[in-house]
């Protein structure tokens, strides 16, 4: 099967719903759902996504409010899944609903936990490029995806949640859990997918205007309070480089932020998510002689 290439195609996923419910505890374990939305073109008698590394819990397929039956699945060496449907999805819409379970990895890509040296804090955050969004969720990792994504994240509430997009809406769930749910993204392939969860950071914004599209937008730097480099520096560093880009490709900035969030460690040494940069914390130097 086809995962959403050019056309003529047999279908194109056209929007994701990912909602995740995490833990620091209970071994760092995760629930997550995702909600592939389809647009078939042609009777499609299968589908494939990835899930190389979450337990797949269950699936469920629906057409015009109607369950569909899957025939069979097959998981090839590319973690793969390749589910068979027993009638073939007529043209129109469809959702696939894959809930799966996982914990944060040990290592500096997928959804994984680092402590700072510092603040000795736990922070939650996510390396995807360029294929390790499959090794932590359900997905369709291939960069000719690009679906529009939301992103929902149900957390302990004495924490802050930074992602691609800005906050939509935050509610509590119960007296120790909220629930943040982000605006919907352009559409974008997985690994520009990314979410930071910490006690909260500090913050260094400037309102910019694009020469281009007179649009107006926050630009900030969010960093630990122990944060050796300059901030307002990095801010400005940051703000030149927007506006050089903007005047080179002639075209304006198009997501509604831009955050750079400084990460205690990375594995490699910043990733440019798409409305939330990550920099690799030791590889922000202040002074002579330092990389910036």
């Amino acid at each position: 099967p086809r995962l959403c290439t050019t056309h003529p195609m047999q279908y194109e996923v056209t929007e994701a719903h990912l909602s995740l419910r995490i833990s620091t505890q209970n071994n760092n374990a995760y629930d997550g759902t995702t909600t592939l939305h389809l647009r078939t073109f042609e009777p499609v008698p299968n589908f494939s996504f990835h899930c190389a590394g979450p337990t797949v819990k269950s699936i469920k397929i629906a057409q015009n409010k109607k369950p569909v039956d899957i025939a069979s699945t097959n998981t090839d060496s590319s973690a793969a899944t390749t589910l068979t449907f027993a009638k073939a999805l007529a043209p129109g819409k469809a959702t696939i609903t894959i809930s799966f379970s996982h914990t944060l990895a040990n290592e500096y890509h997928g959804i994984y936990a680092v402590k700072h040296q510092q603040t000795n804090e736990t922070i939650i955050t996510t390396h995807f490029e360029p294929a390790f969004a499959k090794q932590a969720l359900a997905c369709v990792d291939t960069f000719p995806c690009r679906p529009r994504w939301t992103i929902e994240l149900v957390i302990p509430a004495n924490k802050t949640a930074l992602s691609n997009m800005p906050v939509a809406s935050q509610k509590p769930v119960g007296t120790t859990l909220q629930c943040v749910q982000f605006a919907e993204t352009p559409p974008m392939p997985a690994y520009l997918l990314a979410w930071h969860i910490s006690s909260g950071l500090t913050q260094t914004t400037e309102s910019f205007t694009s020469q281009v599209s007179g649009e107006t937008f926050p630009i900030s730097v969010h960093h630990p309070p122990t944060f050796a480099c300059d901030a307002q520096a990095l801010l400005q560093l940051v703000v030149r480089s927007v506006t050089a880009f903007e005047g080179y490709f002639e075209t304006g900035y198009t997501l509604p932020k831009l955050d750079v969030v400084i990460i205690p460690k990375m594995m490699l040494g910043g990733m440019e998510n798409w409305g939330a940069i990550f920099l690799n914390e030791p590889d922000c130097k202040s002074g002579k002689g330092g990389k910036g």
